[in-house]
């Protein structure tokens, strides 16, 4: 056993990217995502209304009122991005146009005249509660990590049938026959918002096949760390079974069959490879029995799984990317090279950073391929 611990083995890999994945924080990945998602619908309904009031009265809408509700939907952004990680910071302005351009086209369309209206306030008020409803539908989704519910939408447009055929049966409508494009409207908005404020779809596939990237790189490399402790280089029955286990875990992944694209598992395996030929170069040759190597295959062999662990968590609940997270398996990689380097039996030095490149690479551009 090496001094100070032994290799990771797949087991205490897994083990300690359950425990990653577990910490507390992780509980608020969509904390900014779900207030943002609020917020948009909350202004909707609150510039509609005060338009509804303004058409009900026949009158020009309040600005005071349409001010209100903008400076509200602004606290509640920047309350929103208190709490990180959001998928992106300082888009209150770009959201804000979006609604309002929503805003616009209703009032242009179910308002073309100043005169007084109680239908065309309903259909306004009706046109808002189709676009909250929808974004609350999106809201749920994101606290269950999940795709949306159809019949949560569905019952969100049920109910905005309804209301406007009630809407219409009022005798002074300043419009009519437009609840198609009128719902038309709205859904293109709720497709624009949800682009902005939640543009990663949850996918089991995607998180499955970024696990099995970073499991079969955790376990090509331990067969180096364990050749490295026996001074015998990588067992072939060990790398072999890596080589099975990935097959399968790329095979359960496609199973769940809400892949963005079909995931490539031979391009996937040649990256893999490739980078623990690269490692195996940078760390070797390895040809005596060398405990600081040991740590160093074992460390690289813990970075790859613990940054594809997060984005797997991401992408598998449509969540933005925990920074926390991947400082962890940051920290965890410095603490492993520097503790193999604390010995004096290591093959080469000062190679970490060289190490983490390489890693990363291989991170990045599997993400590239899974996460859409």
């Amino acid at each position: 056993m090496p001094r100070g611990g032994s290799a990771m083995t797949p087991r205490t890999i897994a083990l300690s990217l359950a425990c990653l994945l577990a910490r507390p924080a992780g509980a608020a990945d969509f904390t900014c995502t779900f207030a943002k998602l609020g917020a948009a619908g909350k202004k909707v309904t609150a510039n509609l209304k005060c338009h509804q009031r303004a058409t009900e009265r026949g009158a020009a809408v309040d600005p005071a009122c349409l001010d209100r509700a903008g400076q509200t939907f602004a606290g509640r952004f920047a309350r929103a991005e208190l709490h990180p990680p959001c998928f992106a910071v300082g888009d209150a302005a770009s959201s804000e146009a979006t609604i309002d351009g929503l805003i616009d086209d209703l009032v242009a369309a179910l308002r073309p005249t100043t005169e007084r209206s109680l239908c065309a306030g309903a259909k306004l008020a009706v046109g808002g509660k189709r676009g909250a409803a929808q974004l609350n539908c999106h809201r749920s989704a994101v606290v269950r990590g999940q795709v949306v519910k159809p019949e949560c939408v569905t019952d969100a447009k049920d109910r905005f049938a309804t209301d406007w055929a009630r809407a219409e049966l009022r005798p002074d409508c300043l419009t009519g026959s437009d609840a198609g494009p009128i719902g038309d409207r709205v859904d293109a908005f709720v497709a624009d918002a949800l682009a902005a404020l939640r543009p990663t779809v949850p996918s089991a596939c995607a998180a499955g096949a970024l696990r099995a990237v970073g499991a079969k790189t955790a376990a090509k490399l331990d067969c180096h760390a364990k050749g490295a402790h026996a001074g015998t280089g990588p067992d072939a029955a060990c790398l072999s079974a890596a080589e099975a286990a990935f097959g399968s875990d790329v095979a359960d992944a496609v199973a769940a069959a809400d892949c963005p694209s079909a995931p490539d598992a031979s391009a996937l395996e040649s990256r893999v490879d490739s980078l623990v030929d690269d490692v195996a170069g940078e760390l070797g040759p390895v040809v005596s029995v060398s405990l600081g190597a040991e740590r160093k295959f074992a460390a690289a062999g813990d970075r790859a799984p613990g940054k594809l662990g997060c984005h797997a968590v991401a992408a598998g609940n449509g969540w933005p990317l925990e920074a926390e997270c991947l400082a962890f398996a940051e920290n965890r990689y410095a603490d492993g090279f520097a503790a193999a380097e604390s010995g004096d039996d290591c093959v080469t030095t000062g190679d970490a950073s060289a190490i983490a490149g390489k890693v990363d690479a291989l991170v990045n551009d599997v993400v590239m391929d899974l996460v859409p």
